[in-house]
């Protein structure tokens, strides 16, 4: 017996080796390289407000105005009807809408969207549409949106704070340096 002590050890060995390799160890993952880069994740998820001024958006370019009406706050809903809304809505025709900025505090946010606008030559022409979006409940709904002459390319350290009485005044640095005040009234 002794004799075949050395060989029964070996086995042993080899045996415990094999169970360690086969279940010891996880799942090996296959090594990056440059051929495959590993996809790219989000830093922070997307603000739920920006569902909402997609979503809104989007309805004006399909000239939905009830879907657009939806989507506006109470507030909004106490100063303008349904059927003058969509009037309003009506003779304004955009497409492409695209985010530039937004910013948010609590319940409150901002958000820039540039879009293709095409307009009468006596008409003012319009680059975009700042919005003010306020949380209604659960859900965020659209304030105030305000047509804009000329949306900038940049807009560095935007801010939105609540204003000295009603309202809320943002804040931003363009990309030509200059800082850049709006005040917007709440409704």
């Amino acid at each position: 017996m002794r004799r075949y002590l050395p060989v029964v050890v070996v086995v042993l060995v080899i045996v415990i080796a094999v169970v360690w390799i086969k279940f010891g160890r996880g799942p090996a993952t296959p090594p990056q390289t440059s051929a495959q880069p590993a996809p790219a994740q989000p830093l922070l998820p997307q603000p739920e407000y920006l569902k909402t001024v997609d979503q809104f958006m989007a309805e004006w370019a399909k000239a939905n105005s009830s879907g657009m009406y939806a989507l506006l706050a109470d507030s909004m809903k106490k100063v303008v009807t349904e059927a003058d809304f969509a009037k309003q809505a009506a003779e304004v025709k955009l497409s492409n809408p695209r985010l530039v900025a937004h910013t948010g505090i609590l319940d409150t946010a901002y958000v820039i969207e540039r879009v293709d606008a095409p307009q009468p030559k006596d008409a003012t022409p319009i680059n975009g549409y700042s919005l003010l979006l306020k949380k209604q409940g659960t859900d965020w709904r659209v304030a105030l949106f305000v047509a804009e002459e000329q949306v900038a390319g940049k807009y560095t350290d935007l801010k939105l704070v609540p204003g000295k009485d009603k309202g809320y005044v943002v804040t931003w640095q363009d990309e030509k340096g200059q800082i850049a005040t709006v005040t917007l009234q709440e409704l």
